[in-house]
């Protein structure tokens, strides 16, 4: 994510800065290219949101990644990128 001053538009909890209630978890949060697949990144995306919003509604939530294919590098580089954003 980048910063308002940065003309950035959602928050590391993917607020929509300025509006209250209102989240954005797609693709256009990432602030560059992760040099991957974006499938792989949106799943990814939408997997820390569902996290964050139940976090927020106080539901657990427990996130289960099974890899079955040699994709799992790309998978964790995605992974550890998106972490590196400060959605944590």
């Amino acid at each position: 994510m980048k910063s308002r001053a940065d003309q950035g538009v959602v928050d590391a909890r993917l607020n929509v800065y300025g509006v209250t209630n209102l989240k954005v978890a797609d693709l256009s949060i990432v602030p560059k290219n992760v040099g991957t697949n974006t499938y792989s990144t949106a799943l990814i995306i939408g997997d820390k949101a569902a996290m964050i919003i139940a976090e927020d509604l106080g539901i657990e939530y427990r996130l289960k990644v099974i890899v079955r294919n040699s994709s799992s590098a790309s998978l964790m580089r995605i992974l550890r990128v998106i972490l590196n954003m400060h959605l944590a």
